[in-house]
């Protein structure tokens, strides 16, 4: 849920859901929302938890939904990283190519980062357009 309405569950402010969230009181994942990234808080509801006086068998039930939530929580973490990690190999791939092509334009001498920021600048080494 966002900030906002996890301010509203808990009934304070959304600088003090942010604050929690910083200093690791509260949980959260940053999520791409537009172009801008925002905090998806996770906020467990006060129904599942089980009360001191539960039975042996809520207090399995309630464990074992924790563990299915962390693991779902781990299998999406593993999606992202292995995203990224695709991401950054076809970038990387990208960016060799371009250094990789001669434009004729500029000397061979250069050194890569020069050609690299000459590349930058004019757009040449960016795959997606």
């Amino acid at each position: 849920m966002s900030v906002r309405h996890a301010a509203c569950r808990l009934d304070v402010s959304d600088s003090t859901v942010r604050r929690w969230i910083h200093s690791g009181r509260l949980r959260s994942r940053i999520v791409a929302r537009g172009a801008r990234f925002h905090h998806e808080v996770l906020v467990e509801p006060a129904s599942r938890a089980p009360s001191s006086a539960g039975s042996p068998t809520d207090i399995v039930h309630y464990l074992q939904g924790q563990l299915a939530a962390r693991q779902e929580e781990l299998a999406q973490r593993e999606q992202d990283i292995s995203r990224q990690e695709g991401q950054i190999q076809r970038l990387s791939t990208a960016l060799a190519r371009a250094l990789e092509r001669n434009d004729g334009s500029r000397s061979s001498e250069q050194s890569p980062f020069q050609r690299y920021r000459w590349l930058a600048s004019h757009r040449r080494w960016w795959p997606f357009r």
